[in-house]
Parts: C-alpha cells; sequence; structure tokens
C-alpha cells in the first residue's frame, strides 16, 4: 500500500500525500517517521486535501 500511495503522491495525487503521511506518522507498514509523515501530510493539505488538512490538525502541524 505504501508504495502505491508514493506513486500516486509523486504523480500529484494530494490524498496519496496524506495517506502515506499518515501511515508514516503512525508507523503503519513501515518504521515510524514523524518528520517525512508530516512533510506529506502538510503537502497534500497546501494542496486542498481535507484529509491532509484534519491531519495536520490532529498532529499539531497547525490549523488549515
Amino acid at each position: 500500500a505504501l508504495l502505491l500511495l508514493r506513486r500516486a503522491c509523486d504523480e500529484g495525487e494530494a490524498l496519496g500525500c496524506a495517506h502515506q503521511g499518515w501511515m508514516l506518522v503512525r508507523g503503519i507498514g513501515t518504521q515510524a517517521n514523524r518528520a517525512q509523515g508530516m512533510k506529506l501530510v502538510r503537502k497534500a493539505c497546501r494542496a486542498g486535501d481535507s484529509f491532509g488538512c484534519d491531519k495536520q490538525e490532529f498532529l499539531g502541524g497547525g490549523a488549515r
């Protein structure tokens, strides 16, 4: 799943970035990497993805 999400993110799909970021932050299917995960969640939010913005706010990365 992580590989497919990475590919989607690389191709500009914000939801792919948001989910990949969330998985990295939480360590789901991979070793946790909060810094990289937050970077991807923020990228998704900046692109207008509501899931990314919700997770950014939840994780303390700032409001929308």
